[in-house]
């Protein structure tokens, strides 16, 4: 038992000692920060925002931080490691006035508006996608009923009586929900499809 605790402690220390970090402030604070990229797309999402805690591998001894922030100059790091302890870095962004550079900049930030509204609208694609799969459960339910009212009405002896008319009856109504079911099934998968289509395009 003693070993297995032990065996679990080592292994847990070894866990610990494979990342390290670095914490990343800024000065104005909620800056994109890209990790990694000598020249990011700054109209995708950022790995990053400022304050942040950022994992690095315990053996790196650099890492590359690109900062992104409106009407502030793009910032490109190269930040030396601690080795052991976690690294602080603190960033006092240059503001631009460059006319140029803020017209890119916004739009960029358009851009990426764009990208956040194409990826809310193929999320809220979920929604008629389940109400497709559920009324396809319902369509399934319903044409299984009509069927095992059917099989009643075949193997009924008397084409009359009130077993006969019920069967009769649970067989039209079956049939009729399983159509309104397949309709409803039918128009919400459209809808999905042209929701997801619609974020797909407006995303890039």
């Amino acid at each position: 038992m003693k070993k297995l605790i032990l065996l679990l402690l080592l292994l847990i220390s070894l866990g610990y000692s494979q990342t390290k970090y670095l914490h990343i402030s800024t000065i104005p604070a909620k800056a994109d920060i890209f990790v990694g990229n000598r020249a990011p797309d700054y109209s995708k999402f950022p790995d990053h925002t400022s304050p942040a805690f950022i994992p690095v591998e315990a053996g790196e001894g650099q890492v590359l931080v690109a900062i992104f922030h409106p009407e502030f100059a793009d910032t490109l790091i190269n930040v030396n490691l601690s080795d052991k302890d976690t690294s602080y870095l603190i960033v006092s962004l240059k503001p631009t006035y460059d006319d140029r550079q803020v017209r890119r900049q916004q739009k960029i930030v358009a851009k990426r508006n764009h990208r956040s509204i194409g990826r809310n609208i193929m999320w809220s694609s979920l929604v008629p996608l389940a109400v497709a799969a559920a009324s396809t459960g319902i369509t399934l339910y319903e044409i299984n009923q009509a069927e095992n009212a059917k099989k009643t009405l075949d193997n009924s002896a008397i084409a009359s009586g009130e077993k006969y008319s019920d069967a009769k009856q649970d067989f039209k109504d079956a049939r009729s929900k399983a159509k309104t079911a397949k309709k409803v099934s039918i128009g919400s998968a459209i809808g999905a499809a042209a929701l997801l289509t619609a974020g797909f395009i407006i995303s890039f």
